[in-house]
């Protein structure tokens, strides 16, 4: 363990040294100062998640380390916790890798720290490092650890080994990915007769109370209410972004940014072939072993097999999938099953260094050149978030603003410093002002996104009021950041003097303006536009271009034009005679560049459009729906908010003419309003929001997300579980203690 240690302090040893929070390298947006950082860990265990407008939680998570960071939020800085989680996460990869070297190959403890050690400093972990994926360095920690219990050959206490084994898959859930290769293993496992079934399906099942609040989120939480989300359809160019050719994927490199690449010279990049070359030496020596042999390199050759992808020998399956079933879209980056080939890799190579003794010495220093390098020269890739001393600054003066939200200008993700190649996420995503909240989308959609594009196009003047209908209350303006949704930077406008706003601070770079006319987040109005998302249409394949005749996801293109947040969150991309040549009598459709909402055009106006003209399409219905134009929102009554959750909000509403209570969260229909004894379902107000209709009078109200109740139930039986199993845990082994000392 003390080796572990030193590794880790060696690896980070150049980040820990850096006071800054990192920021705008790609996906890092931990917040700079505790308040952000509580906002953060709290989102992770909630139903909702109120980033921008708010969504359902796809991804909730009992482990325990979102409530070690929440815990430590309110005693330490938020640069000390990240500090702390990366020490902790990366000398906990080391010891599981070396653990797995001892386990599986009987590798002595000296060499089995080195293995270790190149598991946590290969180019995929890097990669995710700079990246700022903490979850996904979490598992890749946990990784080891359950490879070496499921395959281990020796077993004492079966029972002992059989908890250990479901709690170390359970904490594979940090990354859904990490989950996916731990039941791929144990699969293979079973194939290989390493496991039985009944001891595979064991290990499943004490795991499951476990899993379940995790996989609550991808499997019922974020089902959307309102019809398809486009951003949920695979677009293959995405996909064959992510897959890494032939000859990287043996180097363990291949990460689309390529970080590794940047951070090191051309020449050392292919010293990392050492690593496979040696694991082809051991699988020689290990011939009297071919069982864990054969099993260690089936997993490494799947997994290289699914990290090419689209670039590798099974192309042609991986495109048919990705294009023809919707449920692969959510794995994402194929470049992530590299991990366990890289594991496979390094637990082989160690197996050889040991027995060549010199040799293998001279190979370990080979590895230690091709990967030190890089992570002393990662710090030179972050930029460096806003300090805690300007946030409080802005916080300070932002006491003056009712609550609503905060719109961190840019808000166009990604974004960065314009000198830089790639952006990231927004370090301030989670980062409230006051008693505002952050409005925060890494890709923006609906009204939201129309507001954005407009904004980022110069045109303030339309922007504003939907910023104001949105209830943004203040837009903090960082000059000299540049925006990168169109994979080029584009320097972000800043707020102008002309604007509707008014200054309340300037530090650092940083102006806070409190935005005019902003409606509160929950509100009593007089009358509300009523409207319906129309029905989406069935997407085809998503594409990185439009082409004739084919109908595609929406998402790619939200920093193109407005019209695509106008048309509603489903909305496709069409050319005229493709959508004529549908046959729908009606349909909800904008031009590409138009600034202005979607309008229902029937069939033969769509068929008169000139050839191949791009349009925006919502959707279709037999008639159209009647549309109220936006109004302006008056008061019908006052709302006084007594407490309020992500996922709950509770108040009071004081009414003479009562009205529509309109809750400016993203529309969901499970989002209920309990008014005395009586639960209504949302419906959809003012072309995004939740509202309810409720006659004169004084009453009170809870605005509740229905599934937050079946999470809750979930965690407390999870927690419970896990309790029970630590319970045991230290029960055998007092009683192991006991019988060794007698």
């Amino acid at each position: 363990m003390p080796w572990a240690l030193a590794g880790a302090l060696l690896l980070l040893a150049p980040f820990l040294a850096h006071n800054g929070i990192p920021a705008y390298i790609h996906d890092w947006s931990w917040p700079p100062d505790q308040a952000g950082l509580r906002a953060m860990t709290a989102r992770a265990l909630s139903a909702w998640v109120p980033d921008g407008l708010g969504a359902p939680n796809a991804f909730p998570s009992i482990l325990p380390q979102f409530y070690f960071e929440w815990l430590l939020s309110w005693v330490l800085p938020s640069k000390a916790v990240l500090d702390l989680v990366l020490f902790l996460t990366f000398a906990a990869g080391i010891g599981g890798a070396a653990f797995a070297a001892r386990t599986l190959l009987g590798i002595d403890n000296r060499w089995a720290v080195f293995c270790g050690f190149f598991y946590l400093a290969g180019p995929i972990t890097i990669s995710k490092f700079v990246a700022g994926h903490t979850s996904y360095l979490e598992g890749y920690a946990a990784l080891p650890f359950f490879l070496a219990l499921a395959l281990r050959q020796n077993i004492g206490n079966r029972r002992l080994w059989i908890i250990l084994s479901a709690l170390a898959l359970a904490f594979t859930i940090v990354q859904l990915q990490i989950f996916g290769l731990a039941l791929i293993v144990l699969i293979f496992a079973v194939i290989f007769r390493k496991r039985t079934l009944k001891e595979a399906a064991t290990i499943v099942l004490i795991a499951l109370p476990l899993l379940l609040p995790a996989l609550l989120g991808p499997l019922f939480l974020s089902q959307p209410s309102h019809g398809a989300i486009a951003m949920q359809r695979a677009v293959l160019s995405w996909q064959l972004q992510q897959s890494v050719p032939p000859i990287e994927a043996t180097e363990g490199r291949g990460y689309f940014v390529h970080y590794y690449e940047l951070l090191t010279q051309f020449w050392l990049q292919h010293v990392l072939l050492l690593f496979p070359l040696c694991a082809l030496f051991a699988l020689i020596e290990l011939r009297r072993e071919m069982r864990v042999a054969g099993l260690l390199v089936a997993l490494a050759l799947l997994a290289w097999l699914t990290a090419t992808g689209l670039r590798g020998p099974l192309h042609e399956l991986w495109s048919v999938l990705f294009a023809r079933i919707p449920a692969f879209s959510v794995y994402r980056e194929l470049y992530d099953v590299m991990a366990l080939y890289w594991l496979v890799v390094v637990l082989l190579a160690a197996r050889f260094w040991m027995t060549q003794r010199a040799v293998g010495w001279l190979f370990a220093i080979f590895g230690l050149w091709a990967t030190l390098p890089a992570w002393f020269a990662a710090p030179n890739l972050v930029g460096w978030a806003p300090t805690p001393a300007t946030i409080g600054v802005l916080t300070t003066a932002a006491q003056r603003l009712p609550p609503g939200r905060v719109l961190w200008w840019p808000a166009q993700q990604p974004l960065g410093p314009p000198d830089r190649t790639v952006g990231g996420a927004d370090p301030l995503a989670y980062t409230p002002l006051g008693r505002t909240r952050p409005i925060f989308e890494y890709q923006p959609y609906g009204s939201f996104a129309a507001a954005v594009t407009l904004a980022q196009q110069g045109n303030w003047q339309s922007a504003e009021p939907i910023f104001s209908q949105l209830g943004i209350v203040a837009i903090a303006d960082r000059r000299t950041l540049a925006t990168f949704a169109s994979g080029r930077p584009e320097l972000a406008r800043s707020v102008p003097e002309d604007a509707a706003t008014t200054l309340l601070a300037d530090r650092d770079g940083v102006r806070l303006f409190a935005l005019a006319n902003a409606q509160p987040i929950v509100a009593l109005q007089q009358s509300a536009a009523f409207t319906e998302l129309p029905h989406a249409f069935v997407h085809s394949v998503a594409e990185s271009a439009p082409a004739p005749g084919r109908l595609i996801a929406a998402y790619p293109y939200y920093w193109a034009t407005p019209a695509i947040g106008f048309c509603g969150q489903a909305s496709v991309l069409g050319y005229s005679n493709d959508l004529a040549a549908a046959q729908r009598p009606w349909y909800f459709v904008a031009t590409f560049n138009s600034i202005a909402g979607c309008r229902w055009l029937p069939r033969a106006a769509v068929a008169r459009f000139p050839k191949d003209r791009l349009l925006v399409a919502g959707g279709w219905f037999e008639r159209p729906l009647a549309t109220a134009a936006p109004i302006e929102a008056a008061p019908s009554g006052s709302v006084v908010i007594t407490h309020t959750k992500s996922d709950e909000i509770e108040g009071d509403v004081h009414s003479d003419r009562g009205g529509v209570l309109v809750l400016r969260n993203d529309f969901d229909r499970r989002w209920k309003l309990i008014d005395g004894d009586r639960t209504t379902a949302s419906r959809l107000v003012e072309g995004f929001a939740n509202g309810w209709t409720l006659p004169p009078g004084n009453r009170h109200f809870v605005l509740w997300f229905s599934p937050a109740g079946y999470l809750r139930a979930a965690l407390a039986a999870g927690f419970l579980w896990m309790i029970l199993l630590v319970g045991e845990l230290i029960r055998m082994l007092n009683a192991h203690n006991r019988a060794a000392a007698q």
